[in-house]
């Protein structure tokens, strides 16, 4: 019995030291400021210690050191308008912002490599994402209601979109998939106004037929090469499919200055103006000197 005993005290001390890890802060201007390490998983609203100011929180700043963000940490604070995280954070858990309704942008850090089931789920002020390639997991609803983002990049790491990630982003027209993934989940796009998909897969995804709300109007662009395999490819050849993306390069320039509506990295990630490198601009890859 005395070894019983000793074994539920620490335990129990073991669940209090995880909690005391963080700690927080409510300014009066509204800025949540969270700093600690370990951010633990919140089974309820009472376990989160800043539930209670949920209607007050402007803005969310997480501070270096803290390496997770836990489920259901900022769960409906739909009056914040920003969230700061570190580089320090490797995961953002179950639902982490869902609900967060005020969010128009947010900056995923390269040192995150997971994103949760739901966690990101109608956010829909949410107009931009910017996606790493460190991020090899998006959980399923990640992004479904995201009403208001017209256009997502799939990082190159990861192999997997899980089923209805972007279920009801009734605005995104545009969606560029990487040669990494493998497979995509069912109901995609459901409600949506998706009307181009870049796929630079040379082995088409094995899809269902209500994977994606429609098929008559979307363009589907890829490798030259590939659009008798996709034509051949259940359900992918429903897309008017056009052979229009390239993997060479097609031109160098002596500046990284070019401007242009349509420009991404070599990874697939969107960029506000070409950097020096490899660029992918209007399809065609530019090297920048």
């Amino acid at each position: 019995m005395r070894k019983l005993f000793i074994l539920i005290v620490l335990t129990v001390g073991s669940f209090s030291a995880i909690h005391a890890e963080i700690t927080w802060t409510l300014s009066d201007d509204g800025t949540l400021t969270i700093s600690g390490t370990d951010m633990p998983d919140y089974q309820s609203r009472a376990e989160i210690p800043w539930s209670e100011e949920w209607d007050n929180v402007k803005k969310i700043v997480i501070e270096d050191g803290v390496t997770c963000i836990g489920r259901d940490a900022f769960v409906s604070c739909r009056y914040a308008t920003s969230v700061t995280i570190p580089n320090t954070v490797t995961s953002i858990g179950y639902e982490a912002f869902s609900g967060c309704s005020s969010l128009t942008s947010i900056t995923i850090p390269e040192s995150v490599t997971s994103i949760g089931y739901g966690a990101f789920s109608d956010c829909s002020g949410l107009t931009s994402i910017v996606i790493p390639n460190s991020v090899t997991s998006i959980g399923a609803y990640a992004f479904s209601g995201c009403s208001s983002l017209t256009s997502f990049t799939i990082p190159n790491s990861v192999t997997r979109i899980e089923e209805r990630t972007f279920f009801g982003c009734s605005s995104i027209t545009s969606i560029i998939i990487p040669e990494s993934v493998t497979s995509i989940g069912e109901m995609q796009f459901k409600g949506g106004a998706l009307s181009s998909i870049t796929n630079y897969a040379t082995t088409p995804q094995e899809i269902e037929g209500h994977t994606f709300n429609d098929y008559d109007n979307v363009i589907l662009h890829v490798l030259p090469g590939y659009k008798a395999v996709y034509e051949a490819a259940n359900y992918w050849g429903l897309f008017t499919i056009v052979e229009d993306l390239t993997t060479g390069i097609d031109a160098v320039e002596g500046s990284a200055t070019i401007s242009d509506d349509k420009i991404f990295s070599i990874s697939g990630q969107r960029l506000d103006k070409a950097a020096k490198g490899v660029n992918i601009i209007n399809g065609k890859k530019v090297l920048m000197k």
